[in-house]
Order: C-alpha cells, then sequence, then structure tokens
C-alpha cells in the first residue's frame, strides 16, 4: 500500500521447448521477484529485454514484470515506461493497464490514470480489480461520490475483494460518513484480517462513530507483526510505543519507503493527539503529512480532511 494502491501481480512467462538465455534470465528474475530480490529482478529483467531474443508475448511479460519491480521501487517514471511497452506490445493486456494507470496515480496524474483504467473495464466489463483502482483514482482527485459508486460495482463483480470494502471505508471516513466506515472496515477485516492499515483504520472509525474500539484493537493486534510497519502504530494507539519513537519506526533505508512511511506516521501520529484533545499537535502533524505532498496516500488526504474538520487550512 501498496495497501493499496499499487499491488503487484507477476505474470508466469509461456514455456518454451527450447530455452534461450533470455528467458532463462527472465525466469530468473521473476523467482527473485517473489523473493523480494527488488535490483536483482531489474537486473535480469533488463538483461532478458536487451538480449532481443523474446517472442513478442514474452517480451510484453518481461516489461509487464520489470514495470512491477519499478513500481515496487517507486521508480514511477519507469514503471510507466516499461508498461507503456507492455501493451503497446499486447494491446489486450488488461492487467499491465491496470498497473499502469496505479503508477500514472501514483505520480499525481489522476484524469490520465482514470482514462487507461477505462481501457482495462472496456477489456473486461467484469473487472472488479478495475473498478476499485479506478475509485482509488477518483478518491486521489477528490472526488468521493465516484470513487464509492467503483468500490460499489468492484464489490457487486467480487464481493469477496477486502481491498475494495477497504477503501470504499476509507472514502466514507474521509467526508463524515464514520459509521458506513467501520461497516466496510469491518468486512474488510473479515475478508483478510492481515491487514494492518485496515485495523488502524476501523479503531479510528469505531471512535469517530462515537465507539470505544480499543479491546477491537487489541483482539485484531493479536494477529499482527507489530514490529513490522504500520504495526507500530497499533502499538502507539496500544499505549506500547511512546509516540516519538513512531517516526523512527518509519525510517527505512530506500527514500521512497521512508517518505510513503512518514506521510503514513504524521497523519496517524495527527489521529492519536486528536483523540487526546492535544488539538495543536494534532495540527502540527496533520501539517508535516500534507507537507509530505504524497497525494496517492490516503493518509494524505485524510490529514487534509482533518485540518479542515479542525476549521484550519491544510
Amino acid at each position: 500500500m501498496v495497501r493499496p494502491l499499487l499491488a503487484l501481480v507477476l505474470a508466469s512467462l509461456i514455456p518454451a521447448a527450447a530455452l534461450a538465455s533470455a528467458l532463462d534470465d527472465a525466469r530468473a528474475a521473476l523467482a527473485l521477484h517473489k523473493e523480494g530480490d527488488v535490483d536483482g529482478a531489474v537486473r535480469l529483467y533488463s538483461q532478458a529485454i536487451a538480449a532481443d531474443e523474446l517472442e513478442p508475448h514474452n517480451l510484453a511479460v518481461a516489461f509487464y514484470n520489470r514495470g512491477n519491480a519499478y513500481s515496487a521501487k517507486r521508480r514511477y517514471d519507469l514503471a510507466i515506461a516499461d508498461f507503456d511497452f507492455a501493451v503497446k506490445l499486447n494491446p489486450e493486456y488488461t492487467i499491465a493497464y491496470n498497473n499502469l494507470a496505479n503508477a500514472h496515480v501514483a505520480v499525481g496524474d489522476y484524469d490520465r490514470a482514470i482514462a487507461i483504467y477505462d481501457t482495462a473495464i472496456g477489456l473486461r466489463p467484469d473487472y472488479a480489480l478495475g473498478y476499485k483502482n479506478r475509485g482509488n483514482a477518483h478518491a486521489a482527485a477528490g472526488r468521493h461520490q465516484a470513487a464509492i459508486a467503483d468500490y460499489d460495482t468492484a464489490i457487486g463483480f467480487d464481493p469477496r475483494l477486502a481491498s475494495a470494502y477497504n477503501n470504499r471505508g476509507n472514502a466514507n471516513f474521509l467526508v463524515g460518513r464514520f459509521a458506513d466506515a467501520t461497516r466496510d472496515f469491518q468486512a474488510a477485516l473479515e475478508l483478510d484480517p492481515s491487514d494492518a492499515y485496515t485495523v488502524l483504520w476501523l479503531y479510528l472509525a469505531r471512535g469517530r462513530a462515537g465507539g470505544d474500539g480499543r479491546a477491537e484493537l487489541i483482539a485484531h493486534a493479536r494477529g499482527l507483526d507489530l514490529d513490522r510497519w504500520p504495526g507500530p502504530i497499533a502499538r502507539l494507539y496500544l499505549g506500547g510505543l511512546p509516540s516519538p519513537r513512531v517516526l523512527a519506526a518509519a525510517n527505512d533505508p530506500d527514500s521512497g519507503i521512508r517518505r510513503e512511511r512518514q506521510c503514513e506516521a504524521y497523519f496517524y501520529l495527527g489521529a492519536y493527539h486528536l483523540m487526546r484533545g492535544a488539538r495543536e499537535t494534532a495540527a502540527l502533524m496533520f501539517r508535516k503529512a500534507v507537507g509530505t505532498r504524497l497525494g496517492h496516500l490516503v493518509e494524505y488526504r485524510g490529514a487534509r480532511f482533518e485540518l479542515r474538520r479542525m476549521g484550519l487550512s491544510p
């Protein structure tokens, strides 16, 4: 979340009777990517592509998979270029259109992303993932009613798509429908109890709807790795981690990941202080989240909405 927005689906390569070295490299890259060695995967995908030995379909898959690797590294400019190559080689490559649009959302080009999601949905009118992700683009652009309509459609086509409930919950939270948001986050967790972000948002929504979500948070936290981000936020809310240590926990060697986690940390810290009546500290944290300018993150948008609800400018 990526979470949201940027979940990756790696594509397998079509087998060949006589394996060329380029195909071997592409398959090895796929294995490295699945194991988490993204840099090694990029190197081998690049080697396979440069060999100029792959058949058009496999070449499209190699560009698509390298695009996913670049997205994982937050190199969205390179990801967009690779996904573009993939869909040019295979104009019916639905998931490549989807991930191309995801990358455009990540760089803030929401209208372009929506047009590309439209193409993916045109290829597959029942494409629940496409509707859900188009909803994310509408939400990032501030069109929350359009986003909710897309999430509704996604759920209609795939009632077990947990991320659609989660993201509809985010949209409902931002527009102040806290009870609806609570129900959405509950539905998402019934389908995917391991989503730590949903656990956090359910706790916040429950509180904003007038309830006490602490017992619920304790129960859900038992199934999470609280040392792995965003687990430290749950520890903060449970009283097991001092507020100053949250930003340290958000640190990461990768600058792109670090910026996203810092945005998230500032938002959740702001929510923490707001729940405790420390409005000035909450506003400071929300403004720091807005200062990251990471508009594709729901925490960025959440910070802006909370500042407005407090009668303050973002």
